[in-house]
């Protein structure tokens, strides 16, 4: 499988240096993109005014995704392609590539599963509107290695380790070892954990219940099914956090009620 290229952050370079970076990648079929790049692109060709020498590659550019957007077919590509999407922040998919998958997705001849598989991302971009695409006005100097990059996971860079603290010194009071290896540790009370509103919890997991059962066949995106509840939890439960529908998550998965799978939420009554 060929490496997808990632362009890195876009937004916000002034047109020269965008220029510099993406030629090439315009000229890109879909699959050889990342999906943050892809959307990106896509938002910049909506631009009032992109950079005048682009504006015609950004303009066949379009043309030509919105032609392979067109072309997946149902099933586990379109969903696939849903779950790179969803990934994302919601306010880098632009208006027009919104509509575009909306219409796409209720083509005649389209299974009705897959406008099903878009509802989901459909109804968070409804509460998160689109940010348009913006570019400074300072140029800076692009470094050859910043051009083009091909995604890779995180675990094949090197240098990610995990900090360490330095073993402390022993301090004496009174001639008695207070902390280190030749005498008894000082012990510290633990921290006490935040107390669980109950009320708030029984809450969350029913709202997950109710949404994943809407989509028993495919589930939900994690991020979309944390945004979906806490839109609606904040009704009764102001400043519910992503980390509080985690947790009615991690507590349905403990009592055998759902399962995460590939970055999926799915009920588990229906797949065992």
């Amino acid at each position: 499988m060929q490496r997808q290229v990632s362009l890195g952050k876009l937004r916000g370079l002034d047109p020269v240096t965008l220029e510099v970076t993406i030629t090439e990648a315009l000229r890109r079929p879909m699959g050889q993109l990342d999906a943050a790049s892809l959307v990106d692109l896509l938002a910049l060709a909506e631009h009032e005014e992109p950079p005048a020498r682009l504006r015609r590659d950004l303009a066949l550019f379009k043309e030509r995704i919105e032609r392979e957007i067109s072309d997946l077919p149902d099933g586990h590509v379109w969903q696939e392609f849903l779950d790179e999407l969803a990934r994302l922040d919601a306010e880098r998919i632009a208006e027009g590539t919104r509509e575009l998958l909306s219409t796409v997705a209720r083509a005649e001849g389209r299974a009705a599963a897959t406008a099903e598989a878009l509802a989901p991302l459909e109804e968070v971009w409804e509460e998160i509107p689109a940010e348009p695409f913006e570019m400074s006005g300072q140029k800076r100097r692009v470094e050859k290695h910043e051009v083009m990059n091909t995604s890779e996971s995180i675990t094949n860079r090197k240098g990610i380790g995990i900090a360490r603290e330095k073993p402390k010194k022993a301090r004496r009071s009174g001639g008695a070892v207070r902390s280190g290896s030749g005498g008894a540790p000082n012990r510290r009370a633990a921290p006490r954990a935040n107390p669980v509103d109950k009320e708030k919890l029984d809450f969350l997991v029913q709202t997950c219940l109710e949404r994943l059962n809407r989509y028993k066949e495919a589930g939900l995106a994690e991020n979309i099914l944390i945004v979906g509840v806490r839109k609606k939890a904040e009704e009764q439960f102001p400043g519910t956090s992503g980390q509080d529908v985690q947790a009615a998550l991690k507590h349905l998965e403990d009592i055998g009620r759902a399962k995460r799978s590939a970055g999926r939420w799915l009920i588990k009554g229906r797949w065992g």
